[in-house]
């Protein structure tokens, strides 16, 4: 069901109709039915938006950061349907592919980054001021713990979760719970398993995990 907003606050773009905020600043025109751009939001030309969306007070679409000035190749930031970004949000473009994605049902609470060609896959969900290196990879219904991050290039498998304030570096398989700086795994994520997954993705991936667990030495 599409909410009805105030009619000093819709505007038609097209067929469709969606409702920005008259203090934001939106420069994309690619946007869904149904999406929602609440106050003093900045999205860029370089944004596409799908349907369904709610934005507070972010800033989507900013040019990728790099140390050493990397030379930008007009990539996008994607976002799917039915995602909700929270105030002071920063997403960036993309510097070395074609986007910076975040699929459908993504949660970016409030003062979360995603960087530069970062792929938030479905459902993923970042809580406050969680920071997701450039390049990296979010599975699957993953939760990203208060304040966590990742080094670049990081890529979390389906199910994971890095605790509050964890340091992910390096890859992980699915429905592991990592904790820690730098983060160590603690244990298998059957919690979110049993909410998310099917009886059968379960069974694999829990055997998988209890492999991942078994080979690792103690330390590490």
């Amino acid at each position: 069901m599409i909410k009805t907003w105030p009619k000093s606050m819709q505007k038609f773009m097209g067929d469709n109709m969606i409702s920005i905020h008259k203090s934001s600043v939106v420069e994309t025109t690619d946007i869904g039915e149904g999406t929602y751009i609440g106050p003093f939001t900045y999205v860029s030309k370089r944004v596409k938006i799908g349907k369904n969306c709610r934005i507070y007070g972010a800033s989507i679409g900013l040019p990728g950061e790099h140390p050493n000035g990397a030379e930008d190749k007009g990539g996008l930031v994607i976002i799917g349907d039915n995602v909700e970004i929270r105030e002071y949000v920063t997403i960036n473009t993309p510097l070395f592919t074609e986007r910076t994605l975040l699929e459908d049902g993504c949660y970016l609470m409030a003062k979360s980054h995603v960087g530069h060609d970062a792929w938030l896959k479905e459902r993923a969900v970042l809580h406050t001021g969680a920071i997701i290196g450039g390049h990296s990879t979010i599975g699957r219904y993953c939760y990203m713990g208060l304040n966590c991050s990742t080094h670049p290039f990081a890529v979390l498998g389906d199910y994971c979760i890095v605790g509050a304030n964890g340091v992910f570096k390096g890859e992980s398989p699915s429905a592991i719970t990592w904790a820690g700086v730098p983060a160590k795994p603690i244990k298998i994520n059957k919690i979110g398993l049993d909410r998310h997954a099917t009886e059968e993705e379960k069974l694999m991936l829990i055997t998988l995990a209890e492999d991942f667990f078994s080979v690792r030495r103690p330390n590490q």
